[in-house]
């Protein structure tokens, strides 16, 4: 079973795909984050100031800021926020309709996010890039007649 670290970065790699491909893309939103106070004292261990009312750009800039200074223990920090960010969100922005975009995240689900656990982030790249190219070829769209 995918780990939750796996699971994050295809939803990221699939939505950067989707959105320079101009197709439907998924964005997780978290409105007010459950647990700011805590995410204040994580950044406060790594000598970090983040103000004490949520602030998704400061948040952002600490989040880039670790991951620069420490990608081998980075995917535990960004999940740790994850985490206490709470459940959020998850919306598609659609150009056309949400049956499609549907029909084609079960898919990939079902045929390979469900069944894989990707090592990391180009990883999960390179299999999603593949699966896509795939689907692509070997499903009969709507868009065909």
């Amino acid at each position: 079973m995918p780990t939750a670290a796996s699971m994050i970065a295809a939803n990221g790699v699939v939505a950067r795909y989707l959105s320079a491909r101009k197709f439907p893309s998924i964005r997780r939103v978290v409105r007010t984050p459950k647990r700011w106070d805590r995410i204040v004292e994580i950044a406060r261990q790594y000598k970090f100031r983040l103000p004490d009312i949520p602030d998704s750009k400061a948040l952002e800039e600490f989040l880039l800021q670790e991951k620069a200074a420490d990608p081998l223990s980075f995917p535990d920090l960004s999940l740790a926020v994850i985490k206490l960010l709470g459940s959020g969100e998850y919306i598609v922005e659609v150009p056309e309709g949400n049956a499609e975009t549907e029909r084609f995240m079960r898919t990939m689900k079902e045929e390979l996010l469900w069944l894989e656990e990707f090592a990391g982030l180009e990883e999960a790249h390179e299999k999603l890039s593949a699966w896509i190219d795939v689907y692509n070829k070997r499903y009969l769209h709507s868009a065909l007649g």
